[in-house]
C-alpha cells in the first residue's frame, strides 16, 4: 500500500505562464511525504497525471519488466513514457506545466485537480465535467456486471 492517501477535487486556474498553484489542502497532504519533485505525464483519459517521484519509481518497475522483444510491450512502454516530465514545486507551491502537455490535455486556464490515492489528475475543466457523465455510467454498470457473474465479496451472503 502506498504511503499516500491523497483526496479531494479542486477548481484551479493556471497563471499566464502555465503554472498551476496546487491547492493548500493538497499541498499539506503531499508535504506529509516531504514531496517536492514529481513526474507529470499524459493519461490515456485525456488529462495529465502528477505522481510524487517515489510513486513514479514504483510505477515504472512494472513497465521496465516488459519484454523489449515483443512489439506490443515496446509500444506500451513508449506510450507510458511519452511526454513524461519531471517537475518541481516552486516556493509558491506551483508547478510549471510544459506547453506540449497543456496542449495534449486541452488545458487553457480553468482546471480541475483530482487527488486519488497516490496520484493527482489535472483536467481541463470542461473535459472533467464531460467525464463525470461517463464515470457515472461506469459506476452504475460495472458493479451490475460483477454481481451478475456472481463475483460477490467474501463479506456478502
Amino acid at each position: 500500500m502506498s504511503k499516500y492517501q491523497l483526496l479531494g477535487d479542486y477548481a484551479c486556474r493556471l497563471d499566464t505562464k502555465g503554472r498551476l498553484k496546487l491547492p493548500a489542502d493538497l499541498l499539506r497532504q503531499l508535504m506529509r511525504g516531504n514531496v517536492h519533485r514529481f513526474v507529470l505525464k499524459k493519461s490515456p483519459d485525456g488529462c495529465l497525471v502528477l505522481y510524487p517521484e517515489d510513486v513514479w519509481q514504483e510505477k515504472t518497475k512494472c513497465i521496465e519488466g516488459l519484454n523489449p522483444l515483443i512489439k506490443e510491450e515496446r509500444a506500451l512502454k513508449r506510450a507510458f513514457y511519452r511526454g513524461a516530465r519531471y517537475v518541481r514545486l516552486d516556493e509558491a507551491g506551483r508547478i510549471l506545466i510544459p506547453p506540449a502537455l497543456l496542449e495534449f490535455a486541452g488545458i487553457e486556464r480553468s482546471v480541475v485537480v483530482l487527488a486519488m490515492g497516490d496520484e493527482v489528475e489535472i483536467w481541463d475543466e470542461a473535459a472533467y465535467r464531460a467525464s463525470e457523465a461517463e464515470d457515472q455510467r461506469v459506476q452504475e454498470e460495472v458493479p451490475r456486471r460483477i454481481w451478475s457473474r456472481g463475483e460477490r465479496g467474501a463479506h456478502d451472503d
